[in-house]
């Protein structure tokens, strides 16, 4: 199955260029805004020197900060490198990890960067392990089992779940190392999401499971700072860190200093807590909104309630394609993002909660003008 990396973009440029953005309510906001305040109230100070940290890893309290804030067991600094971003974490990943030509399993759907990093730019020979709405879009470990062979290098997940919001528990988390283990596959968790689980249980990583397990996470998402550009990679192997870094030390070489200092802040242990709080009370608020608007509108919208992260995967029971649902519900200034720019999302649309609630209800009474206005087709 070939798939057109245009499909996502395309529909944000369809948006940007055919309304009036300020007129519309996005519904598909995947993380919340927070104000430098809210971070460091008293800001950054003037004298600070725009140098870098002439560590090639990253400034180590900000390291130190990450291991212990994440609950990575046995780690040490030399085993977690900050990038810029997630996107660079997994990136990083993608290139020590595989070369042209190697086999590579992606869990799908997911956030579509696996899919253009392995198959546009590493060639790879790719094997989809669909997530399914009957499994609460988590993986089937029969599936997998099926799917690995010898010939497998890597297994890319992607939990708590973007489009979906599925979140895996140990044993889940366990088994797939086990299968990863078993033909010596890297596994590579984008844990973007992670500490954004709803009944407060901090889900898996696979870097404390497997030798062999990657970590690509960030703040962006968690706390609401995505233009803050700060993440990292982690894992047990230390070989195969400095194989990472190799790499990035002729791309970026080092991330931006403002971004490492308020980094170092937010993950201060008080300071991290409350934050990651903070945004939760408004998902937890969103979420029982979203999930009673949808048993009021019964057999036109349903969904799986979220299990982490500001992202839910409603299905609708309408006959059309998921582009042609979105385009529609712009006439009622409303966006959503099509599921079927993800593979194995077509008849669903990815609906995000991370906005204030006051706009989240008045586009679900939007959203109730549009649904009554399909009734018609």
């Amino acid at each position: 199955m070939d798939i057109s990396l245009d499909d996502f973009h395309n529909w944000w440029i369809y948006f940007l260029t055919r309304s009036n953005r300020s007129e519309m309510i996005s519904m598909t906001e995947s993380c919340r805004e927070i104000p430098i305040k809210d971070i460091a109230p008293e800001g950054i100070s003037p004298e600070t020197v725009m140098s870098w940290s002439r560590d090639y890893y990253g400034p180590k309290e900000l390291r130190e900060r990450i291991i212990e804030s994440q609950g990575y067991k046995d780690l040490t600094t030399d085993n977690v490198i900050v990038t810029t971003g997630t996107n660079e974490a997994n990136m990083l990943a993608a290139l020590a990890a595989l070369d042209a030509g190697d086999e590579v399993i992606l869990e799908m759907p997911q956030w579509m960067q696996g899919y253009a990093v392995c198959k546009h730019i590493l060639r790879a020979q790719i094997k989809m392990l669909y997530l399914k709405e009957e499994n609460l879009w988590k993986p089937n470990v029969e599936e997998l089992k099926d799917l690995v062979t010898p010939k497998t290098k890597l297994i890319w997940l992607c939990h708590p779940n973007n489009p979906t919001g599925s979140v895996l528990d140990q044993s889940e988390m366990r088994a797939i190392c086990e299968i990863a283990e078993d033909c010596g596959a890297w596994i590579l968790q984008d844990e973007i999401y992670r500490n954004l689980e709803w009944n407060n249980v901090v889900s898996p990583s696979a870097v404390n499971y497997y030798d062999n397990g990657i970590t690509a996470a960030g703040l962006s998402k968690t706390l609401g700072v995505e233009g803050m550009r700060i993440g990292w990679l982690a894992c047990r192997d230390k070989a195969f860190v400095e194989k990472c870094n190799a790499f990035r030390v002729y791309s970026t070489l080092t991330t931006n200093l403002l971004g490492e200092k308020l980094a170092t802040i937010a993950l201060q242990p008080k300071k991290f807590k409350g934050l990651v709080e903070a945004g939760k009370r408004i998902g937890r608020t969103n979420i029982k909104l979203v999930d009673q608007w949808i048993k009021e509108h019964d057999g036109r919208i349903s969904w799986i309630p979220p299990g982490g992260s500001y992202n839910t995967f409603p299905k609708y029971h309408y006959n059309m394609k998921s582009l042609e649902f979105c385009k529609r519900a712009l006439d009622y200034k409303i966006i959503f993002t099509p599921g079927g720019a993800f593979p194995g999302g077509e008849g669903h649309i990815r609906l995000g909660v991370a906005i204030d609630t006051e706009s989240l209800e008045q586009g679900l009474r939007r959203f109730d003008a549009f649904l009554t206005s399909l009734k018609q087709i």
